[in-house]
């Protein structure tokens, strides 16, 4: 059912042909000038802190990616429950006879999204062929349940946005600042003082996303294997933590028309 809301979601924007094509095109057009801004820093010393080019390339992409892969799926949903609530709508999720978390994640896919999702994928990939990683099966799974975990990890973000808004009938706030606090992992940790490389891991762990799973594909100190695994774990726990919180708003949410 799920993913059957999210095809006719990017159904009904296909029906708008030309208006959608025009729309992904400005929009890669937008991101790729953030990749452009990374080549015209790193062009002028050739290595920042002992990381190339290409290195800080799939950095940046592989962080672009999580976050236009989660935000396709959540961001739309979580911004607008506030304004379904403000306005008696959200009862309408309760009363169908479907889990409710799901059916307003996929009535709100942002299919246009993927237009992101692609260009973060395709940098990835072409960034792969500069970098001299040695590739082992093991090493695959590991960085694919890292990316999962990644994925997982920028995702409950969002949700938490969602849930605190039944108490606070706004999610935009949270959503704005988790905006403007992503730069922060376009660039190594290793850039940062070490009180802000403890807490972007460890308290908000943002450096879970795509520093540790790149300098582990890249061998560079810092990332084991396990490492790789526990950002899956703290995925499934982040994530799971955050969607129990949002069905905890719900018990306590009254409708419109208390």
């Amino acid at each position: 059912m799920f993913f059957h809301l999210v095809w006719l979601n990017i159904k009904a924007r296909l029906q708008y042909g030309r208006s959608f094509l025009y729309e992904m095109i400005a929009s890669i057009a937008g991101y790729a000038l953030e990749f452009v801004a990374v080549w015209i820093i790193i062009n002028q010393f050739g290595t920042i802190g002992g990381w190339t080019f290409f290195e800080i390339l799939f950095l940046h992409s592989m962080g672009y990616f999580v976050r236009a892969t989660a935000s396709a799926f959540l961001w739309d949903p979580m911004w607008v429950m506030s304004y379904y609530m403000k306005n008696g709508q959200m009862d309408k999720f309760f009363v169908a006879p479907r889990n409710a978390f799901v059916y307003l994640v996929g009535r709100h896919f942002i299919a246009w999204a993927l237009s992101h999702v692609i260009l973060g994928a395709a940098t990835m990939a072409i960034t792969l062929f500069f970098l001299p990683i040695y590739w082992t099966l093991l090493k695959v799974l590991l960085f694919i349940c890292a990316l999962m975990g990644a994925l997982l990890i920028y995702g409950s973000f969002i949700v938490f946005s969602g849930a605190i808004s039944f108490w606070t009938f706004s999610s935009d706030a949270f959503l704005r600042v988790l905006t403007n606090s992503w730069n922060v992992i376009n660039w190594p940790m290793s850039f940062y003082p070490r009180g802000m490389q403890i807490i972007l891991t460890f308290f908000i762990p943002f450096a879970l996303i795509n520093y540790y799973p790149t300098i582990f594909l890249l061998d560079k100190r810092g990332a084991g294997e396990w490492i790789m695994l526990g950002i899956l774990g703290v995925g499934l726990l982040l994530f799971g933590a955050m969607y129990k919180l949002w069905w905890l708003g719900v018990t306590r949410y009254q409708g419109a028309g208390s």
